[in-house]
């Protein structure tokens, strides 16, 4: 097939023109700062290139260099001021977190600015306030200048990292980032050599100079040479941004949610955990534990109101006999019937039984004289009686109760020792007058009498 002339000049054009495109195609998204770091014709890649150290390596080495340089010098300078060693060591304290502070708010500007202007920007606020440190004359502004230093040296690495991200091929990046931070080290590490040497020959504040050099050192080749970030990168990289912000503040919803669900549940947990440790599990009612918490509580309340506070102490009559005669299973079963007596009789909200021991249990009446706490004590010791468990051992053939006594209004030098006191005698009392009675003892007339 023969082609004319002017056809196959048009077929060549095309040719050059998809070469062209192919080009133009093949190229990483938003270019590179380093042209040598790309893929070169043989396809060989060339992470470590000559551009690549002079823009990137070689100015994060200098600025390493320059914070390892002044480490040496910082505690005996902070100490110049008449601080302790311990506060001395904010110092350095101060620095780190100006590096976390400005990891958020570099990452803000790169989107807002480009790149290119946090690069910049960083060490020449760093180099400036090194120097300022150079006429520092307080503790405070050495702390706040270290702190502004960390912020700032956090920008330029941070412009570096997006750069990396931006600008290097995408086979080429990890290896990029893993220069940047060896270069990094390594400067950190010879810093605090040179530094001892020049805080030795000219003096603690000579390394801030020579800090705030070599920070202005490491601008030139970003002056020169670095570009910024793309405008589609920016809205890319500020969309990824709201995008991570998006599930990090739901991810936090979630865990705050969780954590409250979880704080919930232990708070559950320790109400229940106080209710087992202030109850009996036999009878139903509250331990030794739980009424005297109670007492103290209710003493008070009657000390300020004025009232009196009855008490009564119950004894099971018999009842090792019992035990011994009819099992301990068969005890459990009398002692269970007496709480539940206990729990019929209380119809006061603030009435209060418990087990006291053994077989000995209390019944706290808040606001009853002498007068209610026996008509109380009584249809306790008959509602026992009427329950009928057997008891052979006992004169009458069956369970009884005996009942001591005692109710007073709280004086300014009482205690609720002194009511307990009174009912454990009036129980005395019953026991010695043939059980199965109730009895106030006489101490607690004389008490109110006074």
């Amino acid at each position: 097939m023969v082609i004319p002339r002017h056809g196959a000049r048009e077929a060549k054009h095309a040719d050059k023109v998809g070469v062209r495109m192919t080009e133009r195609e093949s190229a990483p998204a938003g270019g590179t700062e380093n042209p040598e770091a790309a893929t070169s014709p043989r396809g060989v890649s060339k992470a470590v290139s000559w551009g690549a150290f002079f823009t990137t390596y070689f100015p994060a080495f200098l600025l390493a260099l320059g914070t390892g340089i002044v480490l040496p010098a910082i505690p005996a300078m902070a100490q110049s001021f008449d601080v302790s060693f311990g506060v001395a060591s904010t110092v350095v304290t101060s620095f780190l977190i100006g590096n976390l502070a400005g990891t958020l708010p570099s990452g803000w500007m790169i989107d807002r600015f480009g790149r290119r202007m946090v690069i910049i920007t960083g060490p020449l606020i760093a180099a400036t306030a090194s120097l300022a440190i150079v006429f520092a004359e307080s503790f405070t502004q050495l702390v706040i200048l270290r702190f502004v230093a960390g912020f700032a040296a956090q920008m330029w690495l941070m412009g570096r990292l997006a750069a990396i991200s931006h600008g290097a091929a995408a086979s080429e990046r990890g290896r990029q980032v893993s220069w940047l931070y060896g270069m990094d080290s390594v400067g950190k590490l010879s810093g605090p050599l040179v530094g001892a040497f020049i805080a030795t020959s000219w003096g603690l504040r000579g390394g801030f100079v020579v800090y705030a050099v070599l920070a202005l050192i490491a601008l030139i080749p970003t002056i020169l040479y670095a570009e910024d970030t793309p405008r589609h990168a920016r809205n890319e990289t500020s969309a990824t941004v709201r995008k991570l912000s998006r599930s990090l503040a739901t991810a936090f919803d979630d865990m705050t949610r969780k954590l409250a669900e979880r704080e919930s549940e232990l708070r559950t947990a320790n109400r229940h955990l106080a209710a087992l440790a202030t109850s009996d599990g036999l009878s139903g009612l509250a331990n030794r534990r739980g009424f005297d918490a109670r007492l103290e509580a209710e003493w008070e309340l009657a000390a300020e109101l004025k009232r009196p506070i009855g008490l009564l102490m119950i004894d099971v009559d018999h009842f090792k006999l019992f035990n011994d005669r009819y099992g301990h299973l068969e005890g459990d079963h009398c002692l269970r019937g007496v709480g539940e007596v206990l729990l019929k009789i209380s119809k006061d909200e603030a009435d209060f039984g418990a087990r006291y021991g053994g077989e000995e249990f209390v019944l706290l009446l808040p606001g009853a004289s002498i007068e209610k706490a026996t008509e109380i004590a009584e249809q306790l010791r008959r509602t026992v009686e009427s329950l009928s468990f057997t008891n052979t051992q006992s004169p009458w053939g069956f369970v009884t109760v005996s009942v001591g006594i005692a109710s007073m209004v709280p004086k300014d030098n009482d205690t609720s020792e002194k009511l307990v006191e009174a009912a454990d005698a009036g129980l005395y009392d019953a026991k010695r007058r043939g059980r199965n009675t109730v009895v106030v003892h006489d101490a607690v007339v004389l008490s109110e009498a006074c």
